[in-house]
């Protein structure tokens, strides 16, 4: 009972849509209609500037991080907390507080994997760093970090199901960035760039 409860608080804290309430309430804007019209923290980077981005990263990023601290402390084996941040991340892509939509949930992907194996989320980090610092294209960083943090799990030696896990998650995130690779074959993708402020 107390795992099924851990499941639903995950999934329902991973709906809370920071990016939105931050947007609406303290910006009078509502980020589903500026720029991509997603909920994450680099719609808000690109819309709102760098301290609502940044704020926004990092409680999407505690949505994915907390449910797996909680479910560790509970003594829950290693991929039933890993599932736990894995629900949260679903919550954020299909928020029940926004009709059942929601962002693409990288961040709080990242916050379910620092919480778990902090050397593959910072690993997927550098990685994703990387392609936006030669391309300049977040949503192909995102895609090559969540493939690669299922690389880094199995190098790791992770057991299958917390590789089957990940694998599950980052097939969700491309999926999510499904716009994203179409604008991206066409060449029509837009590069990241801050807004002044």
């Amino acid at each position: 009972m107390k795992v099924l409860l851990l499941y639903i608080f995950s999934f329902i804290l991973g709906g809370v849509p920071f990016g939105y309430l931050i947007g609406k309430y303290i910006y009078n804007v509502d980020i589903r209609s500026k720029g991509s019209g997603n909920i994450g923290a680099t719609n808000v980077f690109r819309t709102l500037g760098t301290v609502p981005g940044l704020v926004v990263f990092a409680t999407d990023l505690l949505k994915g991080a907390i449910p797996v601290f909680i479910g560790r402390a509970m003594g829950l084996p290693r991929e039933l907390f890993l599932l736990a941040g894995a629900l949260s991340v679903l919550g954020h892509c299909f928020s029940p507080f926004l009709g059942f939509k929601g962002g693409k949930g990288v961040s709080s992907t990242y916050g379910m994997m620092l919480a778990f194996d902090p050397v593959v989320a910072i690993l997927s980090l550098l990685v994703e760093g990387g392609f936006i610092a030669i391309w300049g294209y977040v949503s192909l960083g995102s895609i090559a970090s969540v493939i690669c943090m299922v690389l880094f799990l199995i190098v790791r030696g992770h057991n299958l199901f917390s590789i089957l896990i990940m694998a599950l998650t980052a097939l969700l995130i491309i999926i999510r960035h499904k716009d994203n690779i179409k604008r991206l074959l066409e060449g029509k993708e837009n590069r990241f760039t801050l807004k002044g402020h």
